[in-house]
């Protein structure tokens, strides 16, 4: 197991590393929002990591518990298998901002 992994485990799939649990904390963001976000958001693969973000809400059943502004801003950053979460956080242009990235590191 990699020593940045904790055993924090929101799903079956997913881990926290010890960043990412650090900063959803600080940013406020609970594991029900980002479970939302991996389920229900498109994968874009950049700079050899998978960015999860909504585009639109609108079509998703979003539970009551969750606000749908804050979905539509947040990001979830994965490792490029999508097994470890590596950060998460909050961009007015979340998507405009992942699309711009370019494919490849240089």
């Amino acid at each position: 197991m990699n020593s940045n992994l904790i055993s924090t485990s929101i799903n079956q799939m997913h881990s926290h590393t010890d960043h990412s649990n650090k900063r959803s904390k600080q940013r406020g963001v609970n594991n029900e929002s980002i479970v939302f976000i991996l389920e229900n958001a498109t994968p874009i693969y950049k700079q050899g990591f998978c960015f999860y973000s909504l585009k639109n809400t609108g079509k998703k059943e979003v539970p009551k518990s969750l606000k749908r502004d804050s979905l539509m801003n947040l990001v979830v950053m994965t490792d490029a298998s999508g097994a470890a979460i590596i950060t998460v956080y909050k961009n007015l242009k979340a998507w405009k901002n992942i699309k711009r990235k370019h494919k490849y590191l240089s």
